[in-house]
């Protein structure tokens, strides 16, 4: 990794701790949040909020199903930068 990815790993990551700092964020912040109570208490969603569809497969937000990945370890997960 060159020196311009690992300044935006860095600043990345930097940034994420401070909004958690300030904002005082828990790590998913969203299951507070009274929609997701709902779709989880009815299962639409899993323990990680991500959709499901009937048969309990993971969907994205049309129902359709989406490939399943080798899960990362949240240390392990890399942002993806997109030149503009």
């Amino acid at each position: 990794m060159d020196n311009l990815e690992d300044s935006r790993l860095l600043t990345w990551k930097s940034g994420d701790v401070f909004a958690k700092l300030i904002y005082n964020l828990e790590e998913d912040f969203r299951k507070d949040w009274p929609e997701y109570k709902f779709l989880e208490k009815y299962k639409f969603v899993n323990d990680k909020l991500q959709f499901l569809g009937e048969d309990g497969t993971i969907v994205d937000f049309e129902g359709k199903p989406l490939p399943q990945e080798e899960e990362l370890e949240d240390a392990d997960k890399e942002p993806v930068f997109l030149e503009g």
